[in-house]
This record gives C-alpha cells, structure tokens and sequence, in this order.
C-alpha cells in the first residue's frame, strides 16, 4: 500500500476475469469496483490490479472476485486476502492488523 494506491493479485485455477471490490468500511456498503485483466494459460491464471484514488491514512477493505470471462454475472465466492481478513491501510495511518 501506498498514500493512495495498492496491488492486488491472484491467481485463478481457470480461465476468469478478475474484478476487484474496496471499500472504507467493513459492511462494503459503498463499494468502488475495479475490472481486471483476464487471467487465462498466457497469464498462468494470474493477475494484477492497481487500485488508485485510496484515501490517505485509512483502512481499505478489498475482495477479489473471478468471473466467467463469458457471462460476468457469474463469478466463485469472493476471494479475500489471508492477511488482515482483507484489509489493509494506506500509507500515513498507524492503524495495524488484528
């Protein structure tokens, strides 16, 4: 994490679009949705994505979701980070895990 920014990563065990979720609270009731690259055998099922515009000094909370790359409407169960239980906080904040 930066002052504003992140990387996100994946990988997936097939073919999928990779579609990223932040939100400054945990009840993600305001939700900025980020579309990914698609993730396929060039890739090796894995990708990338840059979330920027965070807020400084705050904590984000993220969920990765993998799409059919056919019909985005279907996707597997959000994938969250092992690491803060899908959180994390931008540069200049004191707040830590757990």
């Amino acid at each position: 994490m930066t002052t504003g920014s992140g990387l996100v990563w994946v990988r997936a065990d097939r073919p999928a679009r990779m579609i990223v979720d932040t939100s400054a609270t945990e009840s993600s009731r305001t939700t900025r949705r980020r579309i990914g690259p698609l993730l396929g055998p060039d890739t090796d099922f894995t990708g990338t994505t840059r979330p920027h515009g965070l807020p400084r000094g705050e904590r984000i909370h993220y969920r990765v979701l993998l799409a059919d790359p056919d019909d985005p409407r279907r996707s597997g169960e959000p994938v969250t980070s092992p690491n803060c239980c899908g959180s994390s906080s931008t540069a200049g904040s004191p707040a830590r895990c757990g």
